[in-house]
């Protein structure tokens, strides 16, 4: 099997917020979890070619470890990779692909745009198996993603990431520091896949979180014993399969010379701050929080200006990009809402004013109930309704009506158990957009008749149910009315 060679440039990035708080996440696979190699591997057991790793394709007419144009040519800052998807996928499997590939956009001077006409561009095709060549050679070429096998986030991004020139993360030249490759549980025929290539690290650490890193038990021929141990700590987590970690994100930066402000947080929590956050001229600095399951539940726990009408400002939104829905537009020594999103992502956006110095602190975690309410009209509600609702819920919802509205309510259904102070299940509806808010009103039991009057332009709701009784529930209509 040819080896292979990792061509990169180390060319560095200024002004970039490369500062990366480590999120929190669990050292040990659980138990049945797939790792990313668990997934393409076996997708590719019928795929008729050889391939390099499990999944790296020899394009015709290329030596092996030569790809002197692995690189996509790189205009006017930005480097764009004309992309056609086959339609034999279906309008679910062509969304999660495009929202996959929109995150480079995000995140980098990477864009996946589609074709029009130009020559040089990848095909993404419904056929066998998990796999593509690596980086640009001319012409068409393809990144193969078999629906349903290869239909995760992760593996789309891993097989993109092999179509702009990088390899896996485990064949690093500096490996041997960092993972122990057990040869005695690697049959012959496997051995070349583990085999290093000479290519730069960019000076980057080793990045046991990465989208490239195989896992533990990738081509072990004996059951349960690993092929790739990590060290000194042989617990470390190694193959996630939920896409680009921050160091992938800095790798791609740096071998394309992006001159961008960019960090990607991937993990259940974690925090991040404006420290070294430098934007460069006409640009912000923008932080994707990418969380596992379920929903981003963000706190920004202090935005402080040096000057009372500072433009500086944070804008959330609730999606991968900045093209998704705006949660909430912040200003320095103002009120900060809790901020939650409708799914996996969210994006942070720091505009920063040169007039006037700004800096802020925020941290976020992985929630399964809660929700963030900006229309003029909606209706607020318990976690599973119209069911009702689980025991042992935690959500908290957050109305943010316009400044110079307050938020008016009108419970349609209130039937939540009733217990001595509401010590068992409870609702709490807070005067402001924090947890920290003041209480406008505690409840429980069942109610035939509820309004309220927020005092601001915010309400928060803050809702926990114990392990016993469970009722039907609240539905709370609210409209934004001014303040005037």
């Amino acid at each position: 099997m040819p080896m292979v060679i990792l061509a990169f440039l180390g060319n560095r990035v200024e002004n970039c917020a490369v500062i990366l708080q480590t999120p929190k996440w669990p050292k040990k696979t659980k138990k049945n979890e797939k790792t990313i190699s668990d997934i393409i591997v076996p997708a590719n057991t019928d795929v008729l070619w050889p391939l390099d790793e499990g999944d790296i394709a020899q394009p015709l007419g290329r030596s092996a470890g030569k790809c002197p144009p692995c690189k996509w040519t790189k205009e006017n800052g930005v480097v764009n990779v004309p992309f056609v998807i086959f339609s034999n996928y279906t309008d679910s499997h062509q969304t999660l692909i495009r929202s996959a590939l929109l995150e480079f956009s995000t995140l980098t001077c990477v864009k996946f745009v589609d074709r029009v006409s130009e020559n040089d561009h990848i095909q993404i095709v419904n056929g066998t198996g998990c796999w593509s060549v690596i980086g640009k050679y001319g012409g068409l070429q393809q990144i193969n993603l078999q629906s349903p096998s290869c239909m995760t986030y992760g593996v789309i991004q891993h097989e993109a990431m092999h179509s702009l020139s990088f390899y896996h993360e485990h064949t690093r030249v500096d490996r041997d520091k960092y993972v122990d490759v057990m040869w005695s549980y690697i049959s012959e025929v496997n051995k070349g896949d583990f085999k290093k290539d000479n290519g730069d690290t960019l000076s980057i650490p080793y990045n046991y979180n990465s989208v490239m890193h195989y896992g533990r038990n990738t081509f072990s021929n004996t059951s349960g014993m690993p092929s790739l141990v990590p060290k000194p700590d042989p617990t470390v987590f190694i193959g996630q399969r939920h896409g680009l970690s921050g160091l992938d994100v800095v790798m791609i930066n740096k071998y394309y010379s992006c001159n961008l402000c960019r960090t990607k947080l991937l993990g259940p929590s974690g925090n991040f701050s404006s420290i070294n956050a430098t934007a460069r001229v006409n640009d912000s600095c923008l932080w994707l929080l990418h969380v596992p399951i379920n929903k981003v539940f963000l706190r920004i726990d202090s935005f402080n200006a040096s000057q009372k009408n500072c433009s500086a400002k944070i804008i959330v939104y609730d999606g991968v990009s900045k093209s998704k829905p705006i949660l909430a537009t912040l200003s320095p020594n103002q009120p900060l809402p809790v901020l939650i999103s409708s799914g996996l992502f969210m994006v942070v956006e720091y505009i920063t004013n040169k007039s006037c110095s700004s800096s802020f602190h925020a941290s976020y975690d992985s929630v399964i109930y809660g929700a963030t309410y900006t229309s003029s009209t909606g209706s607020v509600v318990s976690p599973k309704y119209p069911s009702f609702y689980p025991n042992s819920a935690k959500d908290i919802s957050v109305i943010i009506a316009p400044v110079g509205f307050k938020v008016s309510l009108n419970f349609t259904l209130f039937d939540i158990e009733s217990s001595p102070n509401c010590s068992n299940d409870i609702l709490v509806i807070r005067n402001g957009g924090d947890i920290q808010s003041s209480v406008l009103g505690s409840y429980c039991g069942r109610k035939t008749t509820l309004s309220l009057l927020s005092g601001g332009d915010m309400l928060l709701f803050q809702f926990t149910s114990d392990l016993q009784t469970i009722r039907r529930g609240y539905k709370a209509d609210y409209t934004f009315v001014p303040s005037y």
